[in-house]
């Protein structure tokens, strides 16, 4: 068979749109429930990232988003995305319109856009995605990223990354980071060209994460 075409990074950063931009999850019927398939870890406040790379929560209501949200959050992520990539740092500012986060793969860096309405459950939504673009960048290669195109019979044409600040639902690697938002909570994914992962979806996902 024909090598896979090359399917370089991304030039711009890979960002999740507000939902109010997507079609509605409630379209995509979950097909399996799946366990995550990483054992729950504990994060203590002392190994999240400095607080010098953390914007000011004081840019947020505290009547309504605890400082805390954030290590609540996190402490919540089964995959220990830490140990397993120790140079990238996630960030947290303030609320911007319609973005809710965005991956910056040249940079190793996340930035998570916090509302005022927030809880641990839609920042853990939110988080999950743009660690499955880490993942996608960090661990996946060509071939991996053709077995994924396969196995969720993606549309011909599908480009793997979405362009600059473009909503990603659209593409293969919004695909995948959905898919990897479902291994680890369960979610309804919101990708536009596939549905809800099937158990034989989340066990290549994994078998990739693990090589």
């Amino acid at each position: 068979p024909a090598a896979p075409a090359t399917i370089p990074l991304p030039a711009a950063p890979v960002t999740v749109a507000a939902p109010v931009t997507l079609a509605p999850a409630t379209t995509l019927a979950p097909t399996t429930t799946v366990a995550p398939a990483f054992a729950p870890t504990t994060l203590a406040p002392t190994t999240l990232a400095p607080t010098t790379t953390v914007a000011p929560t004081t840019t947020l209501p505290p009547t309504t988003l605890p400082p805390t949200i954030q290590a609540q959050m996190l402490a919540q992520v089964n995959f220990d995305w830490q140990r397993a990539f120790p140079n990238w740092i996630v960030e947290f500012r303030g609320e911007r319109s319609g973005v809710r986060g965005l991956t910056y793969p040249a940079e190793k860096r996340i930035e998570i856009f916090i509302r005022a309405d927030d809880t641990v459950s839609s920042l853990l939504r939110v988080f999950t995605h743009e660690l499955g673009h880490v993942v996608d960048v960090e661990l996946n290669s060509n071939e991996d990223r053709q077995r994924w195109i396969e196995q969720r019979g993606l549309p011909d044409g599908t480009p793997w990354w979405p362009s600059s600040e473009a909503p990603d639902f659209a593409t293969g690697a919004g695909d995948f980071a959905e898919a990897f938002a479902v291994l680890e909570t369960g979610i309804a994914t919101r990708s536009t060209v596939a549905a809800q992962p099937t158990a034989a979806d989340l066990e290549l996902l994994v078998e990739l994460i693990r090589g």
